[in-house]
């Protein structure tokens, strides 16, 4: 098990021999304070007040991704760092270093500095070589992907750098994670850092890249063991937005044609009514299989609820017409209310999220990236959102779409058999860690009624690791 991370700072200080060696040195950190003062101490050593481009001191992207180096090792995962800009500057072909290094990697974490809003040019170089080589694009595909930004302002692109990176890394057919529960869930690792080594006093920011590690490193692990549903996989096509039925057709007509066991639910028919934005969310600390929402009454959430649960990937579609006169959503509603999912201690981990858009050609919506930032804040696993296209009724590419769908069997039945696996093994226990404000509810903030939730779930994943992954 191997993860392979790219740094792509101009800045960056440390050729790949260094790196490795400082990787090597930080075994001796116990705790996250102890890995601060570890990296503190190595900015120190360097010749601070000189030039930053002379790349004496460690670049903050460096400090980022030695992070995250330190929380997949201790998830038991090996780490090989690559500077990308030692590899470019050496003479010859970069290509069949890339290709061997990437042939032998489980996942992929690239840390880069902002660069208004978007990545650092060593980073598209790394993003360019893959895709226009196909020997190095195959070797790409299916891995693990986290990111990591180092910007000058706590809200200086961070965000923006790696929501575009995973888009492209999940264009190239890579998975994509983002950090783990206890930085709750986000895109990735967001360094607050200007001048070379200032990361190390950012411990926020440096817990943030320490989660993308520990998902990352977690999630390789429970790939490791090469396993699959034994059965067909489950999956969940939620019917978001449609107009005419077109949505619905073509997942029906679809479905047809592969070996996926779906539930098709086309939510556009009920009533989805807006968040409550309660102070308390969820209502109670229950068994996942109970409905933990306030909102009751005419509401169609809570018969949506058991469906959510259990699923070895969830497919979100809408469709986007050119008249909006007979369209039908929930999408945003629907959303919304997703949020006592998500603060029920993960209630989707590890679920496949499989986006299809349909739209007609001329049509210029962003669902499919806002599914992607929406759902990966679940603590799930994104693959590339599929998109359909029509003209004048007409679909204009469902042989790609079917084979889309071939592809995405393949991947739920492996991302599944993880989720069966994290599920019943995960220690510490996957919880919802709120930044910013108190975690409330009626019943209190009481640990030992989560913990006895979270063990429910362990049992309830235990058992189909039983059934679900035999032979």
């Amino acid at each position: 098990m191997k993860i392979l991370g790219f740094t792509c700072s101009h800045r960056a200080a440390f050729d790949d021999c260094r790196l490795a060696a400082i990787i090597k040195g930080l075994e001796g950190c116990e705790t996250d304070a102890a890995l601060r003062a570890h990296l503190e101490a190595l900015v120190l050593e360097q010749a601070v007040g000189k030039p930053t481009k002379d790349g004496k001191r460690p670049s903050n992207s460096e400090l980022g991704l030695l992070a995250a180096a330190w929380s997949a090792r201790r998830k038991g995962v090996d780490f090989e760092a690559v500077s990308l800009k030692h590899l470019f500057a050496c003479p010859g072909d970069p290509v069949p270093v890339l290709k061997e290094k990437m042939a032998g990697a489980d996942a992929v974490i690239v840390s880069t500095p902002v660069y208004f809003g978007d990545r650092s040019s060593l980073a598209q170089r790394l993003v360019d070589l893959i895709s226009t080589h196909e020997a190095l694009a195959t070797s790409a595909r299916g891995k693990i992907f986290g990111g990591i930004a180092a910007g000058a302002k706590r809200n200086g692109g961070q965000e923006t750098t790696l929501i575009y990176l995973i888009l492209d890394m999940l264009g190239l057919g890579l998975l994509a994670v983002g950090n783990d529960s206890s930085t709750t869930s986000q895109y990735g690792g967001t360094l607050h850092a200007g001048d070379s080594g200032s990361a190390a006093s950012d411990a926020y920011g440096l817990n943030t890249a320490i989660g993308v590690g520990a998902r990352v490193g977690a999630l390789v692990k429970v790939l490791d063991a090469g396993l699959r549903v034994a059965d067909a996989p489950r999956a969940l096509f939620l019917i978001l937005q449609d107009s005419g039925s077109v949505a619905e057709n073509h997942v029906r007509a679809l479905l047809q044609r592969t070996s996926l066991n779906a539930t098709v639910v086309n939510c556009t028919g009920e009533t989805i009514r807006n968040c409550q934005a309660c102070s308390f969310c969820p209502s109670a600390y229950s068994p996942d299989e109970e409905y933990a929402c306030v909102i009751n009454g005419n509401d169609g959430m809570k018969g949506l609820h058991g469906k959510l649960l259990d699923n070895d990937v969830i497919v979100p579609v809408v469709y986007c017409p050119r008249d909006k006169s007979g369209i039908k959503t929930v999408y945003q509603s629907f959303m919304e209310r997703t949020r006592y999912l998500r603060r029920s201690d993960y209630s989707l981990s590890n679920t496949l999220i499989a986006p299809l858009v349909l739209m007609e050609l001329g049509v210029l919506e962003s669902y499919h990236m806002r599914m992607i930032t929406s759902l990966i804040r679940h603590h799930t696993v994104l693959r590339n959102p599929i998109v359909g296209y029509y003209q004048q009724g007409a679909s204009l590419n469902a042989e790609q779409i079917s084979r889309e769908f071939e592809i995405l069997a393949v991947q739920a039945g492996q991302i599944g058999a993880g989720r069966l696996l994290a599920g019943s093994r995960e220690n510490p226990e996957i919880m919802y860690n709120p930044v910013g404000y108190v975690l409330k509810n009626p019943d209190g903030n009481r640990i030992d009624q989560r913990r006895e939730v979270i063990r429910l779930r362990r049992e309830r994943m235990k058992q189909a690791v039983n059934t679900r992954l035999r032979g």
